[in-house]
C-alpha cells in the first residue's frame, strides 16, 4: 500500500473498476467500513479535524449516514457542540434529510463531516439540506479526499475544505466511465464487503441508454394505439373525468399549463444561466426546444385531430388549440426539462418537479386541447429527446 496515507490504508485499499453507487463509477475501492473497526486508530485524524473546525466556531456538525455520521458525531463530541446525522432520503441515489430539531436550526453555523469524499455527491446533497432549513454552512472536512476532490469541492460548492489525508484515484459518471467502454468487467470483492448492487435499479434508470429506450418504445406503442376518426372507450372514459373537472380550476391549471409551453425551455435556461449553472442552461435550452419541435414534426406523421374533432360535448376552457392532436408539445417540453434539471435539484426542488410534470399533462386534458394518449406520447417523447441529448453532450451532474 506503498503511496497511501496512513488514514487510507486502514480502509484497505483496492484497484480495479467500481460502481461507487452515486452515478459514478471509479478505478479504486476503499472498504469504508473498516475505517471504524478500531475507533482508537482514528483519535488522531478526529482531532486535527476538530482543530480544522474549531476556528470557523461552528454550532453543529452534519455527517451523512453512516460512517459519515459516525466521524461527525466523533467531531461533534469533541468540540461539545451539537451533532446532524443526514438520513438518505428513500428511493434517492444522493438525497438527505435532516431530523427535526426543537427551535430549529436556522441561523447555525454548519460543518459537514464524511469519511471519504469522492464525487462528493453526498456532501452537496447535505449541504442543500442546511441551507434549505436556514443554516449556514462554513466548512467540510473528511478523512480522505480522493482523485481531484481537494480541488473540486471548494471550488464546486463554495465553503473550505480540510482532509485528513489525500488518495490518488479517478471517478467517472456512471455513463461515461472509460473502464466501462473499453469492456472492462466491475472488480470482484471479498466476500461480505458491502458494495452497492452493479444493477441496481438506480444505475438502470440513470443510463441514458435505458431511458432513450423507454422513450422510444412508448412513442411506438402510443402512436399505434392512436386512431385519426374515433377513441377507444377507456381513453374517453379517462378523458372525461378530467376534462369534466370544475370550471374553477381553470386559473391555476393555466399557470402549471405553461411550464410545457413553448417559451418554457428558453425560460428554464434563463433561470438556470442566472443561478451560476451555465451547462444546465444550454442541456434545458436544447431539450426544451428540441421536444417542441420534434413534437410538431410527429404531429404532421400521425395527424390524430383534437377532442373536439373526435368526441362530443367536450369542454374547452381558454384559447381553443389549434393544429393536429397527438401528441402533446406541452407534455413533451415538460418530461424533457424535467428530466434534464433533476439531478441538479434539491430534495424540495425534485419534489416540485416530480409533481408539475405530471400535472402539466393533465390540464392539457383538462383545457379539452387533448387525449390521454397525445399525453403519453408526449411524454415519451420528452423522455427520448433528453435521454438523446444525454448520450450526446454528457450527463450533467
Amino acid at each position: 500500500m506503498v503511496g497511501f496515507p496512513e488514514v487510507a490504508r486502514l480502509a484497505r485499499p483496492r484497484p480495479g473498476h467500481f460502481d461507487l453507487g452515486t452515478r459514478y463509477h471509479g478505478d479504486l475501492w476503499l472498504d469504508l467500513d473498516a475505517l471504524f473497526l478500531r475507533p482508537s486508530r482514528l483519535r488522531p485524524h478526529v482531532r486535527w479535524l476538530g482543530e480544522r473546525l474549531r476556528e470557523h466556531a461552528v454550532d453543529a456538525v452534519c455527517g451523512p449516514l453512516e460512517g459519515g455520521a459516525f466521524l461527525a458525531y466523533a467531531v461533534a463530541d469533541l468540540l461539545e457542540i451539537a451533532f446532524l446525522p443526514g438520513y438518505r432520503s428513500p428511493g434517492e441515489t444522493t438525497g438527505y434529510h435532516l431530523p427535526a430539531v426543537p427551535g430549529g436550526i436556522d441561523g447555525w453555523r454548519v460543518a459537514v463531516v464524511d469519511d471519504a469524499v469522492n464525487a462528493g455527491t453526498a456532501v452537496a446533497a447535505c449541504l442543500e439540506e442546511l441551507r434549505d432549513r436556514g443554516a449556514v454552512p462554513v466548512a467540510v472536512a473528511a478523512l480522505m479526499a480522493l482523485g481531484e476532490a481537494s480541488a473540486i469541492v471548494p471550488a464546486r460548492l463554495g465553503v473550505p475544505f480540510y482532509p485528513a489525508g489525500t488518495v490518488p484515484s479517478r471517478a467517472w459518471p456512471a455513463e461515461r466511465c472509460p473502464l466501462c467502454a473499453d469492456g472492462i468487467p466491475f472488480t470482484r470483492l471479498p466476500l461480505g464487503t458491502m458494495t452497492p448492487p452493479a444493477h441496481s435499479l438506480s444505475r438502470v434508470i440513470n443510463d441514458p441508454r435505458t431511458r432513450l429506450g423507454i422513450g422510444l418504445a412508448g412513442l411506438l406503442a402510443t402512436a399505434g394505439a392512436v386512431h385519426r376518426d374515433r377513441v377507444a372507450s377507456g381513453e374517453a372514459r379517462a378523458f372525461r373525468a378530467v376534462n369534466g373537472l370544475p370550471d374553477a380550476l381553470y386559473p391555476p391549471a393555466w399557470v402549471v399549463m405553461q411550464a410545457g409551453a413553448c417559451g418554457a425551455g428558453p425560460a428554464a435556461a434563463g433561470a438556470a444561466w442566472l443561478a451560476g449553472e451555465p451547462e444546465l442552461a444550454v442541456r434545458l435550452l436544447a431539450d426544451g426546444t428540441g421536444a417542441w419541435a420534434l413534437s410538431k414534426l410527429v404531429k404532421q406523421i400521425v395527424r390524430r385531430p383534437r377532442p373536439a374533432g373526435l368526441l362530443p360535448g367536450v369542454r374547452g376552457r381558454g384559447r381553443d388549440a389549434a393544429g393536429l392532436g397527438y401528441l402533446s408539445g406541452h407534455a413533451a417540453v415538460a418530461v424533457a426539462l424535467g428530466s434534464a434539471a433533476l439531478p441538479r435539484l434539491g430534495p424540495a426542488g425534485r419534489a416540485f418537479a416530480l409533481t408539475a410534470v405530471p400535472l402539466v399533462g393533465l390540464t392539457r386534458v383538462y383545457v379539452g386541447a387533448h387525449l390521454p394518449l397525445d399525453i403519453a406520447g408526449g411524454a415519451a417523447l420528452g423522455l427520448a429527446v433528453e435521454a438523446t441529448a444525454d448520450l450526446v453532450l454528457g450527463r450533467y451532474t
